[in-house]
């Protein structure tokens, strides 16, 4: 494994006209990607709100591919991962800077397992010191 993908990135797939740019990243890293349990959580979260009942029909579909998809290489949340998350909280203080809480964990998740996270959202990633890549830059 090479990346692990963060929630933002899963959800430009699960539009109903989905972002080609990451599904054609997906594509091209098949076999290279996963997730970590937090994603999953913020997923199924934002499903159980979802604005009408066909939006969350169609997201739970979504989400039993993307559980059947990544079953095999599905990372959780260890002692090593909540080890490095502490860590990681501890430099973010100290550098006077906070991220959200499952952002961290995500984070720690792609330090302790050495992997580059893809999210639109590198602003946060970075200022974890993880590597980042936003395949959805036009």
């Amino acid at each position: 494994m090479k990346y692990l993908l963060d929630t933002d990135f899963l959800s430009a797939t699960s539009k109903r006209t989905p972002d080609r740019r990451a599904l054609d990243w997906l594509r091209r890293n098949d076999g290279e990607a996963t997730l970590c349990t937090v994603t999953l959580a913020e997923f199924a979260h934002g499903l159980a709100h979802a604005p009408d009942d066909e939006t969350r029909k169609n997201l739970t579909l979504f989400l039993a591919e993307v559980r059947s998809t990544y079953t095999e290489d599905l990372l959780t949340i260890t002692e090593a991962v909540l080890l490095e998350w502490k860590e990681l909280i501890a430099e973010l203080k100290a550098a006077n800077r906070t991220i959200g809480c499952e952002d961290s964990l995500i984070a720690a998740c792609a330090r302790a397992h050495q992997l580059t996270v893809v999210t639109a959202n590198t602003r946060h990633f970075e200022a974890a010191g993880v590597r980042c890549l936003n395949p959805l830059v036009k």
